[in-house]
């Protein structure tokens, strides 16, 4: 690999990585199914949502140029994203979670397969990643670091960089929470329907402050 290209993969994967770990309906999904204590089937899990974020990634790439020309539609996505942030904070707030996260017995009846399209179909659902990553390839084009014209070997490596630091930040996240509920003896219960929706609504505060302060930068 040139340097440039090594430069480019270091990149993506930081910035995957890092955008990866804070709590996110994905990681709680993944996590759950690890309590369960189905290694397999949480990376089976884990390789639908990939799946999904790969071709993200991919179309944000090619409409880039789209994308920058048409603001207004990102703003929109944004929005709908702050609203499913906050409408999973309410969901894991008010309705009851099972303790010990999903019982083997339902994993052993879900099987593989559903698994895969219930990664996939969670994919689909996280609209947050589409804002996400519209706005670092806008970043990158704009930096010099990726080109509006990029060739397929650099998207590939864009894009496999990216997955591949996705992959091992929801994997820090699931032993680190498992980890922690256990040295801090708290039940699952507890850490899903109350920790998770505070944090989902301090990320969704914390997102609309910065939505209004990019707005008001670029009011004329």
């Amino acid at each position: 690999m040139k340097k440039g290209g090594f430069k480019l993969a270091l990149t993506a994967f930081t910035i995957s990585f890092l955008g990866s770990l804070p709590v996110g309906v994905l990681n709680v999904f993944a996590t759950q199914i690890y309590m369960s204590g189905t290694l397999t089937g949480t990376l089976t899990f884990i390789g639908g949502v990939l799946i999904i974020e790969a071709a993200v990634i991919a179309v944000t790439l090619k409409c880039a140029e789209w994308i920058q020309q048409h603001k207004n539609w990102l703003k929109i996505v944004k929005i709908i994203s702050l609203l499913f942030l906050v409408f999973l904070a309410g969901w894991y707030w008010f309705i009851p979670q099972a303790e010990g996260g999903i019982s083997e017995s339902d994993m052993m009846s879900i099987g593989i397969i559903s698994l895969l399209a219930t990664g996939l179909l969670s994919g689909l659902l996280n609209i947050v990643q589409i804002p996400f990553w519209t706005g670092w390839n806008l970043v990158l084009i704009n930096s010099g670091t990726l080109s509006k014209k990029s060739q397929n070997s650099e998207q590939l490596i864009f894009i496999a960089s990216a997955i591949t630091g996705t992959f091992f930040a929801m994997l820090c996240f699931i032993f680190a929470t498992t980890m922690l509920t256990k040295w801090f003896t708290l039940s699952t219960t507890f850490l899903f329907q109350r920790i998770l929706p505070i944090t989902l609504l301090l990320v969704a505060i914390w997102q609309l402050r910065s939505f209004f302060t990019k707005a008001k930068i670029n009011y004329p």
